[in-house]
């Protein structure tokens, strides 16, 4: 590990970075997913969370322990922001300070969308993911001397997502291989410590395996694995070149400029078993656009290893420039994206939820009535000290949402309309729910509605609605 002082390069570009996360961070309004994480981290019991619960998030729980403290120590919502904010500061630090990489490379790098904004503003799993893999890049080139040192960072990452835990178990892989093909060299007692050291990462991917496998009766997840020829290939494409461009033909360059050096420098499979696990996973399980950012960041990760080696006598002599074009691309690609989801984020209201929140709150007493329609609406209930639905669990147990199919999913219209609360709380989701923010009086007779307008912003575009309407009952009966 290097011990030179920081450059004043790299402490400027930290600086300007940290300030934007500061400046970024107090202007957003956090959505469902985020709120799901911090309610379930407040509410559920810990073991039920890891037995139970997590099996319905997708998530093997990192992010919900380093949660727990803040939620159940009485910290605000926001501190789970700052928490994010920390953790995308410190990946930023490592990639800056650290990263084999081109001084404009490194200094553009944390400006770009997935580290500045989605992965950082956002406060989701995710922002744990740079640290870690960037940790992880850094001591790559020396793992076998450091067994316990790899197999600590493999778990964090396998602990973060399940597509982290997709990366790891690649990579945990491709050690293991590479290990038996040098077992020789390394002597008994570095393959003892080796041996060691990749058991309790077995022992961490099962768990995490265990937390992460659906139930049954998920009302958000198909069981099984399944690919549509249809529609399999169509979305292994998408998230390749979403993940990096979003512009077909630019996409395809940068794969076909960056492969040659991972070729050249053997750490191809670094970056391709890894990327085969997550693109199958997406054509035959899951896809969202919210997993784009993992492929990216893998593929800077091998890029990384990559330039970390030194050049091969037989390497040809532009694999390197051809590398850092595309990587030019890409990041300048990526920083429009954030700087267009900054200015949106800044100006605009990313959701609603939050002046949900404070209308509520200045309108509402604890007598009122407050029934929700729509899952979007549990993105109001962290800003509460517990579960304010009159509708979901009779206000007892947890705010979280539970999305079994045993439990209530607060769409039942006519029982709300038959129930005639005091408040309505209606989220509005799809492009297809757009009149409720034009006509809103037509849902239910006999109430004001307010609208609150918000949407989720993605790189260049507005991805799709995070609005609500709220009703207060005139306290006339409308048949």
């Amino acid at each position: 590990m290097s011990t030179a002082r920081p450059a004043l390069w790299q402490l400027a570009a930290l600086a300007c970075y940290g300030a934007a996360l500061a400046l970024l961070i107090p202007r957003h309004e956090p959505w469902f997913d985020e709120a799901q994480a911090w309610l379930l981290a407040r509410d559920a019991d810990l073991f039920e969370l890891y037995a139970h619960w997590l099996r319905y998030e997708g998530n093997p729980g990192l992010w919900h322990a380093l949660l727990v403290p803040l939620a159940r120590g009485g910290a605000p919502f926001a501190s789970m922001h700052v928490l994010a904010a920390l953790f995308a500061f410190a990946g930023a630090v490592v990639f800056v300070l650290r990263a084999p990489f081109p001084a404009w490379v490194r200094a553009l790098f944390p400006f770009t969308y997935f580290p500045l904004y989605q992965y950082a503003v956002v406060a989701r799993p995710y922002a744990l993911a740079p640290l870690v893999l960037f940790a992880l890049a850094a001591i790559w080139p020396r793992r076998f001397e450091r067994p316990f040192a790899l197999a600590a960072l493999l778990a964090a990452l396998a602990l973060a997502s399940v597509h982290c835990w997709l990366i790891a178990a690649g990579l945990g892989a491709l050690h293991v291989y590479e290990l038996l093909s040098h077992r020789r060299e390394l002597g008994a007692h570095a393959l003892q410590q080796h041996a060691l050291a990749m058991s309790a990462l077995l022992a961490v991917g099962a768990f995490v395996a265990l937390v992460l496998w659906p139930p049954n009766d998920h009302t958000m997840v198909v069981p099984g694995f399944a690919l549509h020829p249809d529609r399999g290939f169509a979305v292994a494409w998408r998230f390749s070149s979403s993940s990096l461009t979003e512009i077909a033909p630019l996409s395809l360059a940068v794969i076909a400029a960056s492969l040659p050096i991972l070729a050249a420098r053997r750490v191809l499979a670094t970056f391709v078993l890894p990327a085969a696990l997550l693109i199958a996973f997406a054509a035959t399980k899951a896809y969202s656009e919210w997993h784009e950012g993992m492929l990216f960041l893998l593929w800077v990760f091998a890029l990384w290893v990559a330039f970390a080696r030194e050049r091969d006598e037989h390497e040809r002599a532009w694999t390197a420039g051809a590398a850092l074009a595309a990587l030019a691309a890409v990041l300048l690609v990526h920083a429009s994206w954030a700087l267009r989801s900054a200015r949106y984020d800044w100006s605009e209201s990313y959701s609603g939820a939050p002046a949900v929140a404070r209308h509520l709150a200045e309108t509402t007493t604890e007598p009122d009535t407050i029934f929700a329609l729509g899952f979007g609406a549990f993105a109001v209930q962290p800003y509460f000290e517990s579960n304010r639905f009159d509708n979901y669990r009779a206000r007892t147990g947890g705010a979280f949402l539970d999305s079994s199919a045993s439990a209530p999913w607060l769409n039942e219209y006519e029982a709300v309309l038959r129930a005639r609360p005091d408040v309505v709380i209606v989220g509005v989701k799809g492009v297809d729910e757009q009149p409720l923010l034009v006509e809103p009086e037509r849902l239910f007779p006999g109430y004001v509605p307010r609208v609150f307008r918000g949407a989720l912003f993605w790189k260049n575009r507005v991805l799709e609605y995070d609005a609500y309407v709220v009703y207060r009952s005139t306290g006339r009966e409308t048949r």
